[in-house]
């Protein structure tokens, strides 16, 4: 396979849009930028002038650009999902108490919130004489109760024991525990099973969402990345001054801390825009269970139920037979509804006279 055919079956159609955009454009905007604000340790403008040729040059500036971003790329690709489990607070930042100490504080602050209005419209509602202003006044409440519990279902889970220590990982297990609260079905089981059952457009959808989360996600990592190497810039020139005639250029200093300063600000504000992405995928992932769960139930050939009620006990009966198996301690035999085996049994099922 020549490097046409590698290029274009491979890197194309292999990766697709996940590698292009998500992963290789973060990294060489990275390298570029890199390329420019550590130029002077790097050499990169000395070396391009002592070439004549302008076919030189352009290799060159190719392999010191076009490359390293293709590595880093493949890097960013390979540990994609150990970037949004970083991100969400899984791995390494559990480690660090108070930050999820703070998300149970803000979560806890929400819900006094919602129950000191809530017993504020109880006691209203208890009184004998109301009057349009004490109905006006109701009506506010119950606006600020709504839109307080609203943020509170968009921001935190059901339960405050699956806090995570992070924004972004809060929003995302909201949605992942939203259809075990509503309807008793574990997300992490049925996810795979209901996802089949979507149409194509519909995993088109979420598959742009998450790429969309995942590139704001690589340019903030990438951000702290870039701080990282200015820090490592200033050590390096005021290392490399000492012991010799060599005076400290407090301009370079100035521009490798200029630019860590800006790093992480463009991390910050990466990160608080892959919050807003956060919740637009959290909310497709609802969507799903509620419009595609009773064709999942169908596709199982289960009874579909009477009442919310009903269907909640379906899905946890189910649940404990598929995630536990003979280790369930409270799994209940159910029946399969075979609807064509019954038709046909009721047209061959003679008449009564």
């Amino acid at each position: 396979m020549n490097s046409v055919d590698f290029f274009s079956k491979y890197l194309l159609e292999k990766l697709g849009d996940k590698f292009w955009i998500v992963t290789l454009f973060p990294s060489l905007s990275l390298v570029l930028a890199a390329a420019v604000v550590f130029d002077p340790i790097l050499n990169i403008s000395p070396s391009l002038a002592a070439q004549s040729a302008l076919t030189e040059r352009t290799s060159t500036l190719l392999g010191l650009i076009v490359v390293p971003s293709v590595i880093m790329a493949f890097a960013l690709y390979s540990v994609q999902t150990y970037i949004l489990q970083l991100y969400e607070g899984y791995v390494l930042l559990y480690r660090f108490p108070f930050l999820r100490n703070a998300q149970i504080s803000k979560a806890k602050g929400l819900l006094a919130k919602i129950a000191t209005l809530s017993d504020q419209i109880g006691r209203l509602e208890l009184k004998n004489k109301k009057t349009n202003g004490l109905d006006v006044k109701i009506e506010k409440l119950k606006g600020e109760y709504y839109a307080l519990a609203a943020e509170y279902d968009q921001s935190f889970p059901y339960s405050t024991d699956l806090i995570l220590p992070t924004r972004l990982g809060n929003i995302l297990i909201a949605s992942e525990t939203y259809p075990s609260a509503r309807y008793g079905m574990d997300a992490v089981s049925w996810w795979p099973r209901l996802y089949n059952l979507l149409p194509r457009e519909t995993k088109q959808s979420f598959e742009s969402a998450l790429n969309e989360l995942y590139i704001l996600l690589n340019f903030s990592i990438l951000s702290v990345f870039f701080f990282i190497l200015s820090l490592s810039a200033i050590s390096y020139t005021i290392i490399n001054s000492l012991g010799t005639q060599i005076t400290i250029s407090s301009e370079l200093i100035f521009r490798y801390a200029y630019s860590g300063i800006l790093a992480i600000i463009c991390s910050r504000f990466f990160y608080r825009a892959s919050l807003f992405k956060a919740g637009a995928f959290g909310n497709q992932i609802r969507s799903a269970y509620d419009l595609y769960r009773l064709q999942l139930l169908e596709q199982m050939k289960m009874q579909l139920p009477d009442d919310s009620v009903d269907e909640f006990y379906i899905w946890k009966n189910l649940g404990e037979f598929i995630v536990l198996r003979d280790f369930s301690l409270e799994f209940r035999p159910f029946r399969y509804i075979w609807t064509q085996k019954k038709q046909n049994r009721a047209r061959r099922a003679p008449k009564k006279e």
